[in-house]
């Protein structure tokens, strides 16, 4: 009797744990390692001159359009918002949390805001005077701030 229940028992816990494993990757969830990833993934197809991928990558205010926003996406690599020392300098060496958190919090709130998403499902990292600004939509980051970032050394 206890045989015949074993089985089903472990049936039941396999089913369970891969249930539980398939449901966990799923379920993203807004950790510094998938911000940095999206700075690459934008930086990427900004080096590849891939504008309209690249707007992909950021959360546009609602007054901006695809088409202009294509346009100034060429300019963050111009204007040294974004490169690959800064994104590594800033995963391993800035400051990661809230938004809110990691710069001025009234600042923050006002950066949320003129993009049209919450504060609250803001993320962020900082380092001296580079800052990046990621809007959480439940699924994936989209970049609302990067700034000096390609300055870091």
């Amino acid at each position: 009797m206890r045989r015949l229940l074993a089985v089903p028992l472990v049936v039941l816990l396999v089913h369970l744990i891969v249930g539980a494993a398939l449901t966990a990757a799923d379920d993203p969830k807004p950790t510094k390692e998938a911000g940095v990833q999206t700075l690459r993934d934008l930086l990427g197809a900004l080096e590849a001159k891939d504008y309209p991928k690249a707007v992909t990558y950021l959360k546009l205010p609602p007054s901006l359009k695809q088409e202009e926003a294509e346009k100034l996406a060429g300019k963050l690599l111009e204007n040294k918002e974004i490169s690959k020392k800064g994104i590594d300098v800033i995963a391993r060496d800035g400051k990661w949390g809230k938004f809110a958190e990691v710069i001025d919090a009234e600042r923050a709130k006002k950066t949320a805001e003129r993009f049209g998403v919450p504060p609250d499902a803001c993320w962020g990292m900082s380092l001296k005077n580079a800052e990046v600004g990621l809007y959480w939509d439940g699924k994936k980051f989209q970049v609302i701030r990067c700034n000096n970032v390609g300055k870091l050394e």
